[in-house]
C-alpha cells in the first residue's frame, strides 16, 4: 500500500469519525424517543392487562351471583312442585297424616293459618268420600330470581278438590302462585293464592 492510499484510508476514516460524532446528538435523541415510546407501550400493555383482569374478575363473580340466583329459583321451583302435590293429595281416612303432611312443606303466615284451622281441616278431608288426587303440570318463576329472600313460582296443577290449595274454582287445571321461602335447607310455601 502506498502513502497515498495510507493517506486517502486515513481521511476517510476522520470523514467518518467526523460524521459520527456530528451525528451522535441526533442519534442519542432517536434513542431516547424510541425508550420513552417503549416505556409508554408498556405502560399502556400493563394497564389493559390490570383491566382485562380486574374485567374477568368481575365478570366472574356476577355470572357466579347469576348461577346462585339460577339455582335458588330451580330448588323453589322443585320444591313448590313437591309441597303442591303434597297439599293436594288427601286421603279422607288418615286425616290427621294429611294436615301433618301440609304443615311440614308451609312456614309463616300460611303454617300459621293452617295449624290455627286444624280441626277443621281434619274434619273437612274425614268428610270426603274419595281420596282427593293432584299433580303438578308445570311449574315457572314468576320474575327473576335473585340470590337472598322469597322466590314466587307459578304453579298449574291438576286436582280433584283443587280447594285444598286454596282455589276457589270447580276446574280440575288450576293456577296458584306460591311464595316460597328458603328456611335451612329447604323450600316451604309462606303463601299461596290462585294465579
Amino acid at each position: 500500500m502506498s502513502t497515498a492510499d495510507t493517506g486517502s484510508i486515513a481521511r476517510a476514516t476522520r470523514r467518518w469519525r467526523e460524521a459520527r460524532i456530528a451525528a451522535a446528538p441526533a442519534l442519542r435523541r432517536q434513542a431516547a424517543r424510541r425508550r420513552h415510546l417503549l416505556r409508554l407501550a408498556l405502560r399502556a400493555v400493563a394497564g389493559l392487562i390490570i383491566v382485562a383482569a380486574v374485567a374477568a374478575l368481575v365478570f366472574g363473580l356476577l355470572a357466579r351471583r347469576d348461577d346462585k340466583a339460577v339455582d335458588r329459583g330451580e330448588q323453589a321451583r322443585a320444591a313448590a312442585r313437591s309441597a303442591v302435590t303434597t297439599m293436594l293429595t288427601a286421603d279422607p281416612r288418615a286425616a290427621d297424616k294429611y294436615v301433618d303432611a301440609v304443615l311440614a312443606v308451609t312456614t309463616g303466615g300460611q303454617r300459621d293459618r293452617i295449624a290455627g284451622a286444624r280441626g277443621e281441616l281434619a274434619a273437612e278431608i274425614a268428610k270426603q268420600t274419595a281420596p282427593s288426587t293432584g299433580q303438578v303440570v308445570s311449574t315457572a318463576l314468576v320474575g327473576e330470581p335473585s340470590t337472598s329472600g322469597t322466590v314466587d313460582v307459578l304453579v298449574v296443577a291438576e286436582a280433584t278438590n283443587p280447594e285444598l290449595i286454596g282455589a276457589s274454582t270447580t276446574a280440575k287445571r288450576v293456577p296458584v302462585v306460591v311464595t316460597m321461602s328458603q328456611s335451612g335447607d329447604r323450600w316451604l310455601i309462606a303463601k299461596a293464592r290462585q294465579g
